[in-house]
């Protein structure tokens, strides 16, 4: 099709207001599966795709409702998901004002499939450094978590991994350049209470454990984490080691060793409580027989093992503590971990 000249053509179905819908659905259809290939997403991207797809969500926002186009915008959104893997096309979405019309498309009534097209394309977009501060004047996050909380809850068609991963990632990109907007536009609440969820896939847990270590190096977003009793559920979580993969991990020992950094004595004493600790130092233990054991799984079990470290650091400051961990032999495992 590339070789064919297809993909201009297919465009300018696409762009026509005058074809008829099933016309157009068809050439954004075609253009979703031709951007599969790299080569064809740069000839798309010539070709002058990027705005065209853009065209698409700006006509449901100009018409108030996405239910006269709903299967253009759907595959449009699909295309532009994919073509968004890309720092180039991230940047042409930004530059051509295509974050002001994707956050305006959140504000209408969207079909639960145009809304996991259009949470994906807006999580691509903030991996984009540079995008994140226009998202965030745009309110982004509200305008999300708004188009999220209208679907009944528990809603099979909206409550999926895909749309809570592709929430948390992007609350993740974006905390990542303010820690004041996204609490301030109810990502804490989200984050607490989607992370405490069961039966979420590991790159679920993942994404929302780093949007929550992220925003919780800031002092005043910690309280909040522990209201919502998000300390003693990752305790109890990597006790009984229902999260799996290192990335999860490391997040949930990010958030608390932030969140006792600092001489917290509330969290601190929040963590102790439910023998925090102790579940800690088994972490340790672990990471330093996994780092001995298996070179492939070094770095990781280094990172997991360094944030364990600094979480009990912040915690053995109480006596009870420093005691509890030496009776576990606690100076001869720590010199070890030094000395690996």
């Amino acid at each position: 099709i590339r070789n064919a000249d297809g993909i201009p053509a297919l465009l300018t179905v696409l762009s026509n207001v005058k074809s008829t819908i099933k016309s157009r659905e068809n050439a954004a259809a075609a253009v979703r599966n031709c951007s599969i290939m790299d080569q064809n997403k740069i000839a798309i991207r010539n070709a002058g795709g990027i705005e065209i797809l853009l065209g698409v969500a700006q006509e449901a926002v100009e018409a108030g409702t996405t239910n006269e186009i709903a299967p253009i915008l759907e595959k449009s959104l699909a295309a532009l998901w994919i073509l968004t893997v890309t720092p180039d096309s991230r940047q042409v979405v930004r530059t051509s004002n295509g974050l002001k019309v994707l956050a305006s498309l959140l504000a209408l009534d969207n079909a639960p499939v145009v809304l996991e097209k259009l949470l994906g394309v807006l999580r691509n977009c903030s991996s984009e450094k540079e995008n994140r501060s226009t998202m965030l004047q745009l309110g982004i996050v509200g305008k999300i978590l708004y188009a999220f909380s209208r679907f009944p809850p528990g809603s099979s068609v909206i409550n999926t991994d895909v749309n809570f991963e592709s929430i948390s990632a992007t609350l993740w990109s974006l905390s990542r350049e303010d820690k004041v907007i996204p609490p301030q536009e109810g990502a804490l609440k989200y984050l607490c209470t989607t992370i405490k969820m069961k039966s979420l896939s590991e790159g679920v847990l993942e994404q929302t454990a780093g949007a929550l270590s992220s925003l919780t190096m800031r002092e005043e977003n910690r309280l909040p984490v522990r209201e919502h009793g998000v300390l003693p559920f990752l305790v109890d979580a990597l006790r009984a080691k229902r999260w799996r993969t290192g990335g999860a991990i490391i997040n949930a020992m990010l958030i608390l060793r932030n969140c006792t950094a600092g001489g917290d004595v509330a969290n601190a004493d929040v963590l102790i409580a439910c023998n925090g600790h102790l579940t800690t130092f088994a972490l340790i233990k672990e990471m330093l027989q996994t780092m001995r054991s298996d070179p492939k799984l070094r770095e990781e079990s280094e990172g997991i093992a360094r944030e364990s470290s600094l979480c009990l650091k912040n915690c053995i400051v109480n006596r009870t503590v420093a005691t509890e961990i030496e009776e576990h032999d606690g100076s001869t495992v720590l010199r070890a971990l030094l000395e690996e």
